[in-house]
């Protein structure tokens, strides 16, 4: 082996047995529970089916109302996960 080699690997050798020593740890969160969510938003979306005969305009309005609650419900959920994963990583 050439003088350099054997000065590289020297130098990692030594790079290696230095982690190996370190008191350093990275921090690993603990996990905690998921709260459970709520009855409201355990259920699912709402999905009117349209009545045969009804003003289209008012099946529509059924259809925009549904959704709309579909959507707060989607974002209470994303916003009690975005909590749980700030608390769990805050420490």
């Amino acid at each position: 082996m050439s003088f350099s080699r054997t000065l590289l690997a020297f130098s990692a050798l030594m790079m290696l047995a230095g982690c190996a020593t370190s008191d350093d740890r990275i921090p690993v969160p603990v996990p905690r529970g998921v709260p459970p969510l709520s009855a409201q938003d355990e259920e699912p979306c709402p999905d009117p089916e349209p009545k045969p005969g009804a003003d289209a305009r008012a099946e529509v309005g059924r259809q925009r109302l549904a959704l709309k609650e579909c959507r707060q419900r989607h974002g209470r959920v994303v916003q009690q996960y975005h909590d749980v994963e700030k608390e769990n990583w805050s420490k």
